[in-house]
């Protein structure tokens, strides 16, 4: 009893060091971006706003290949703007209408911990049928 006292607190102590991702493979929006060349216009910084907002939604740097993703959350037109030091930039519009794209599935902390406490349980008793099997 000690022990499973132990490892309980144990692993109650991993989560203070945790660190929590989601992958999801989503209808993403990706822009790509070039000079009048042709090349890449890479990282160079961009700012994304929602329709009818004065806030960003998002914004950053464009990728080696001039691009930029994102993930709308409304319908409507997104204005894009990029500009770089030099003088070189645009803005874009886009217009974007929601579709039924699927919410990625995450898992909770009590999600992890039922499915882990199953699993011990789960082999106790199959440890505990085969050992009461023996005796007999």
């Amino acid at each position: 009893m000690r022990r499973l006292l132990l490892l309980t607190l144990l692993g109650m102590g991993l989560y203070a060091h945790e660190v929590r991702y989601v992958v999801s493979e989503t209808n993403a929006t990706q822009i790509f971006i070039t000079y009048g060349d042709g090349a890449p216009f890479d990282y160079e910084p961009y700012t994304i706003y929602a329709p009818d907002q004065t806030v960003p939604f998002q914004s950053g740097y464009t990728a080696k290949d001039g691009s930029i993703v994102f993930v709308p959350n409304s319908s409507g037109v997104w204005r894009i703007t990029a500009a770089s030091e030099d003088g070189h930039g645009a803005t874009i519009s886009y217009t974007h209408s929601l579709s039924s794209v699927q919410a990625p599935q995450t898992h909770t902390r009590l999600d992890r911990l039922l499915l882990g406490v199953g699993i011990v349980l789960a082999l106790f008793g199959t440890w505990a049928l085969f050992f009461s099997r023996k005796s007999k």
